[in-house]
């Protein structure tokens, strides 16, 4: 991936300076601090309304009597009003011009990175790389990052700024359902921990890959949720967006597999297979050698209905046995048919 600079975020300081406005009173401690907030909408008071794809304050412009300009913002429950001077004084609609057409290039300009952005990562995945280009995001993001799967598997890590260079271990993320107020690029942030209390004092803040399906995993981001600004969490949705493709994509050629690992069993267990050469030849297309013995196990439970709501999580349960039982004993045949597990571990320790 080349090199990629996040745009500045457009931010109320900035369009302050675009309009020449010289704030009134002495208050700069109280500007300073608004004037690092983004913008999301301006109301132009008697002409129009603007709005930005990105996360930010609702604020209202408006012409004085005496020729002034107010900018009201509101914070949670309070409402803040400044006054301005034009340093080069200019009608109003003039002013709402000029403060539209800045706001349409910068608009234009952020998009134009992430349109960059996105097929960068695209071409990254199709290439067959991986999620490798997770070590270009943490100088993009300017913080480590890494990438889990639903079962808390590391998928990928980047770390080497705050984190050690290998992964450490992590609380299980605890999400909410995101509100449907918030503007559509959002990128849901959650609170995380380590486990370790050495690293406790390293932020973590977990950024969910939801689809339909569900949560397929995390990027997990050293940095507080107040250091990911507007434009870093319009580009981290971006980047979540094309995971989640390759995600479901992996997914699906993986439940493929399992419904030929399904039915290749079914055969087995049940006998339809002419010889011992046939189960071993068979056997070998998906790495399996059944020219050592096999103990067959199969469990299920009690009153479990297959169509019922409990399906899903019933697959969840037997997804995270066969992690369990993979990293214990790699050899081990473990699927699901018909809301029966079965278990086929090898009784011989060596390799074939």
């Amino acid at each position: 991936m080349d090199d990629l600079t996040l745009p500045q975020a457009i931010t109320i300081g900035r369009l302050q300076e675009t309009l020449s406005l010289q704030v009134l009173g002495d208050i700069n401690a109280l500007v300073q601090s608004v004037s690092l907030l983004s913008i999301q909408t301006i109301h132009f008071t008697g002409i129009n309304t603007f709005s930005l794809p990105f996360v930010g304050e609702t604020i209202t412009l408006a012409a004085t009597d005496n020729g002034f300009i107010s900018l009201t913002i509101g914070i949670s429950t309070e409402k803040i009003c400044l006054l301005f001077s034009q340093l080069d004084p200019s009608p109003w609609p003039i002013v709402c011009e000029k403060a539209t057409d800045w706001l349409e290039r910068e608009l234009g300009r952020i998009l134009l990175t992430s349109e960059r952005y996105s097929q960068m990562i695209a071409e990254h995945l199709t290439s067959g790389n991986g999620f490798s280009f997770l070590t270009n995001l943490q100088d993009i993001f300017r913080c480590d990052i890494f990438l889990i799967n639903k079962q808390l598997e590391v998928l990928r890590w980047a770390g080497g700024k705050a984190l050690p260079l290998t992964p450490i271990s992590f609380k299980s993320p605890e999400t909410t359902p995101t509100s449907s107020t918030l503007p559509k690029p959002f990128a849901p942030l959650y609170i995380g921990q380590w486990t370790e209390k050495r690293y406790h004092s390293i932020p973590l803040t977990w950024c969910p890959l939801s689809g339909p399906k569900g949560v397929l995993g995390f990027l997990g981001l050293a940095a507080t949720i107040q250091d990911i600004g507007s434009i870093e969490q319009f580009f981290l949705q971006k980047t979540t967006t094309l995971i989640l493709l390759e995600l479901v994509k992996t997914q699906s050629i993986q439940d493929s597999e399992r419904q030929h690992h399904r039915d290749f069993l079914f055969d087995l267990l049940y006998n339809n297979f002419d010889s011992l050469e046939v189960i071993i030849s068979r056997g070998k297309l998906w790495g399996w050698n059944f020219a050592n013995p096999h103990f067959v196990v199969v469990g299920e439970i009690t009153d479990y209905n297959p169509d019922s709501a409990d399906r899903e999580r019933f697959e969840e349960l037997v997804t995270e046995m066969t992690t369990i039982l993979h990293k214990r004993q790699p050899k081990t045949i473990c699927i699901e048919r018909n809301g029966q597990v079965v278990l086929l571990p090898s009784l011989c320790s060596e390799n074939p």
